[in-house]
């Protein structure tokens, strides 16, 4: 490379992009095509919402719906057993949160646990 030229003016954009490829050549080959992960993900949601659709959403449907996303890699049969321990952590720091939001909107429905 020739120092003598300016630096581009988007080398760090372009550099970003350039991790991303690497990235997401490692997650397909992890967990497959993210349609794949999309579609199961999104039946899910579906599920959890269910009539719901058009009433309010809150911050801890956000939460149990990151939950649903990480529960659809286990249905993915390409995902390595030793995956679902990283998953599993995921799953556990979600549900960890969702309990301290519920817990500060129902102080009188105190979790058995102090989430993090």
């Amino acid at each position: 490379m020739n120092t003598d030229e300016p630096p581009h003016p988007n080398a760090e954009a372009v550099e970003l992009l350039e991790d991303l490829k690497t990235v997401l050549h490692e997650r397909g080959s992890l967990y497959g095509p993210a349609c794949e992960h999309f579609a199961r993900t999104a039946g899910l949601v579906r599920i959890y919402l269910g009539s719901r659709l058009g009433s309010s959403f809150e911050a801890e449907d956000w939460a149990v719906l990151m939950i649903l996303d990480k529960i659809a890699r286990f249905s993915n049969p390409r995902t390595l057993p030793f995956m679902h321990v990283d998953t599993t952590t995921d799953i556990a720091g979600y549900a960890s949160l969702l309990a301290g939001l519920i817990s500060r909107q129902h102080p009188d429905h105190q979790a058995v646990f102090k989430p993090l």
